[in-house]
């Protein structure tokens, strides 16, 4: 018989109910799998659910021992011969027991998944930090904007993206496109504002809504909606302009980085495929050499299910800024089960991002870096767009580093940050640095050759002023 094993242990207080309603769903979904819950003294009131099989601790115990508890019960299970367990937790450390519970052929014995795995065809997702797949109940606020110029300005903003948009980015596109949208402005600020206007267009077929992750949605613009796009005027009835596909930057800015080839109409000599430095590095190898100078990976390959853990460890209640240093490091590495990397080295990888861009807020609201004096902090949300300022930081070292970055660049760019020169990650490239001239980081040089420079050091803590803009 299968087994769900559910931890809310670390959940945000008032989504005790909701996530306990979702691993009954999942036992029902697989059919004869018996759940076991375990939970806080303090949460039993909020569950108001009653569980046959339920681990109580107390409010004071740590994650390591919560970890023992899920440990005790998986070895219990394991020697009665259960031999299918699922485990759905938000402490990273819970992830380890993966490695420590493996059946003679090596697989694991047990799969451990954070909550955001959690999926449940047909659930109605009513709990926190989730969009309901019903219709909302409630009005569009016609007084920010009539809500058909608000859907033309959502089908332009998902139009000028090449892919699927997570819900979490959609603000930052539609302030790109009209600054009513900015969270300062008069009434862009009502609670449930996005949430509302994606409900609106999905209920009008602008956009389909992928809720396989429900704490942070796939939103994608359908056929319908792109003719939505294609009429999109303003409020003054002029025709909304289209974000620049790219930084206005010309050629290579120096002799070493260009072919002898034939030049181009306006005298700029053609750029080869491959280009190098005097050294015979290519392009992509000088930058990330210089921002492996400066402790800064890129490690290309498991980035991204960094940036992934640490969106998840944040899923759950505030945490010390401490623990969610090794939470977030423990739980990437038991994502990446079998590749070899030197973890410290990641942990300083990390320390170093959170340093450069100060993405982490407390309860107060106030931006955080990691330092001795901070690792006791309860660290509450993350800021918006942190995964873009992230890859926005390690350009900016590469811009400071290499001195010399044009926008024949983008594709040693993509090669140096995702070993992968495709047009989608280029576009990751233009994206990136759009937010940095947006946000005041990089300015363009003048002609020729249009180089990046910062206007500020790239280490440099935002002012309040940009906190209150993003």
């Amino acid at each position: 018989m299968r087994q769900v094993l559910a931890d809310i242990t670390r959940s945000n207080s008032g989504s005790e109910q909701y996530l306990v309603g979702r691993a009954i769903q999942r036992c029902d979904v697989l059919g004869d799998a018996v759940l076991h819950l375990f939970c806080r003294e303090s949460q039993l009131p909020a569950v108001n659910l009653s569980v046959a099989n339920t681990t109580i601790v107390s409010d004071s115990a740590n994650h390591y021992f919560i970890q023992q508890k899920i440990s005790d019960v998986l070895s219990h299970l394991l020697q009665h011969g259960v031999q299918e367990v699922e485990v759905y937790t938000f402490h990273a450390v819970v992830f380890k027991l993966q490695d420590k519970f493996r059946s003679s052929d090596g697989t694991a014995a047990a799969q451990i998944h954070p909550w955001s795995q959690l999926s449940v065809p047909g659930f109605a997702t009513t709990g926190p930090r989730a969009i309901s797949p019903t219709t909302s109940t409630r009005h569009w606020p016609v007084d920010f904007m009539p809500v058909d110029e608000a859907l033309k300005i959502l089908s332009k903003a998902l139009a000028s993206q090449n892919e699927r948009v997570r819900m979490t980015d959609l603000r930052a596109l539609l302030t790109y496109q009209d600054d009513r949208f900015r969270k300062s402005a008069p009434g862009a600020g009502a609670p449930g504002l996005i949430s509302m206007l994606v409900h609106q267009a999905e209920d009008a077929g602008v956009l389909s809504v992928d809720r396989s992750d429900m704490t942070n949605p796939f939103l994608r613009l359908l056929k319908g909606g792109a003719g939505l796009e294609t009429r999109a005027h303003s409020a003054d009835g002029k025709r909304l302009s289209s974000p620049p596909a790219s930084t206005p930057m010309a050629g290579p800015p120096s002799s070493r980085r260009t072919s002898a080839g034939p030049t181009s109409r306006h005298g700029m000599a053609s750029v080869t495929a491959t280009r190098r430095d005097a050294d015979g590095k290519s392009r992509s190898q000088h930058f990330i050499d210089v921002l492996r100078s400066r402790e800064l990976g890129p490690f290309s390959k498991i980035r991204q299910t960094l940036y992934d853990s640490l969106e998840e460890v944040m899923l759950g209640a505030p945490i010390l800024l401490g623990s969610l240093l090794t939470d977030v490091v423990e739980m990437t590495r038991s994502k990446s089960s079998g590749i070899e990397y030197p973890w410290r080295r990641v942990r300083n990888f990390l320390i170093q991002l959170l340093s450069r861009e100060i993405v982490l807020l407390d309860e107060s609201g106030d931006p955080t870096p990691p330092t001795f004096s901070t690792l006791t902090r309860k660290i509450v949300r993350l800021r918006e767009h942190w995964r873009l300022d992230f890859e926005g930081s390690l350009l900016t070292a590469i811009i400071e580093g290499a001195g010399d970055v044009c926008l024949a660049d983008t594709p040693p760019l993509a090669g140096a940050l995702y070993l992968n020169r495709s047009t989608d990650h280029e576009s990751k490239i233009h994206e990136c640095i759009q937010r940095l001239l947006l946000r005041g980081r990089v300015t363009t040089g003048t002609a020729p050759w249009y180089r990046l420079a910062l206007s500020t050091p790239p280490h440099a803590a935002p002012s309040a002023v940009e906190f209150a803009s993003t």
